[in-house]
């Protein structure tokens, strides 16, 4: 005969949990109405959250992230069979175990979701990157994006003549590969900082390598923020190019920055700054893709053409556009429709479409940098 399950302990945690989540609520709740506090949050309290999460964590070159999914799905698996088997065999107390298993549950997505908005829900209620930046973001001519796009375009095929190729033409990281890159990319931050005191200096940020990136392409994503653990995670079977963007703009997410076109942006303009051309030709590339898909030329306007890719450049593209070819399907749909109404719960009303609002911070700090430059 199993011994009647106690309760004493895990009421106490339960009720530990829920004052958090509850305390993490509120706070979410007053940031939300006060962007100069949500500011002040972020720059002040959440690098310790972070901070915690990467002195942890970051010193580990696998994606602990990838780990619990995989094995932490396996063993709940496991433990809910033992469980169902064991409620099944033994009759005595069948409605108080069930009650520990959900008291449990409850105490689990208590501190899950605590932890969640304290680390990441609470930075959508920051200043917009575009006032802590002084940029101007305000409707644009067509002709002002066709500028920006070509400029794009001619700055990324410079910067590609001199990049490694495969024995197909297409752009590779090079010998070290992926593991430099992810290495190396918190490099932009670091030579930024300075210029853009809103990252502020920090631990060092080292992506992690998604190891079942293969299969995790099919969900159409390319990396990942885990604010549970401050852990950037990288899909390594992308195509090269896409590597060092993806890098970057995950950083972003762990110093703060939670909404998808700002946390773009940023990676785009860390890019400017980072030793190695093969970051900032990643970034430009990426830009251009989204300012392109936005340039709706009239037919025949020669003050509005926008200027082809290099040989090199199609190349990439045409590898990128080949390899999400085959990995698109059902899964793609899902996943995409889950991060959708993710973003929507968290006041980007576009949704996925936010990413491509991007461009019109480019164009803002365009119209600010290049004068000068």
């Amino acid at each position: 005969m199993l011994q009647k399950p106690k309760f004493k302990t895990l009421l106490i945690i339960m009720a530990v949990a829920l004052f958090f989540l509850a305390a993490a609520l509120i706070l979410q709740q007053v940031l939300s109405g006060n962007p100069d506090l949500a500011e002040s949050y972020a720059t002040k309290v959440l690098p310790f959250l972070t901070g915690s999460g990467i002195l942890l964590w970051g010193w580990i070159p696998a994606s602990i992230t990838e780990i619990l999914i995989v094995v932490g799905a396996a063993a709940l698996i496991v433990l809910f069979i033992v469980w169902l088997v064991r409620l099944i065999r033994f009759k005595d107390w069948r409605a108080l175990r069930s009650l520990r298993l959900l008291i449990i549950i409850v105490i689990g997505i208590s501190f899950l979701s605590a932890n969640y908005i304290l680390s990441y829900a609470a930075n959508f209620n920051r200043l917009p990157l575009a006032q802590s930046l002084e940029l101007e973001v305000k409707p644009r001519s067509q002709d002002e994006l066709a500028e920006v796009t070509n400029w794009l375009a001619a700055e990324a095929a410079i910067l590609r003549e001199d990049l490694h190729e495969d024995e197909n033409g297409v752009f590779t990281l090079g010998e070290d590969g992926y593991q430099a890159a992810l290495r190396e990319a918190y490099l932009a931050y670091e030579n930024s900082a300075d210029l853009y005191p809103i990252i502020g200096q920090g631990l060092t940020v080292r992506p992690k390598p998604v190891r079942l990136s293969s299969y995790w392409s099919y969900t159409g994503i390319s990396g990942m923020y885990m604010p549970l653990l401050a852990e950037a995670n990288v899909n390594i079977d992308q195509p090269d190019h896409s590597i060092p963007f993806s890098a970057l703009h995950e950083i972003a997410h762990v110093k703060g920055i939670a909404r998808e076109d700002e946390a773009n942006f940023l990676a785009f303009l860390m890019a400017e700054n980072h030793p190695d051309p093969a970051f900032r030709y990643s970034a430009l590339l990426t830009t251009w893709i989204y300012a392109s898909n936005q340039l709706q030329c009239r037919e025949n306007d020669r003050e509005c053409l926008r200027m082809d890719p290099s040989p090199a450049m199609q190349r990439d593209l045409n590898a990128q556009a080949l390899y999400w070819d085959r990995h698109r399907g059902r899964i793609t749909e899902v996943s995409t429709t889950i991060n959708d109404s993710m973003l929507k719960a968290h006041k980007q009303e576009d949704g996925v479409q936010s990413y491509g609002r991007m461009v019109d911070l480019v164009l803002a700090w365009y119209e600010k940098e290049q004068p000068a430059s």
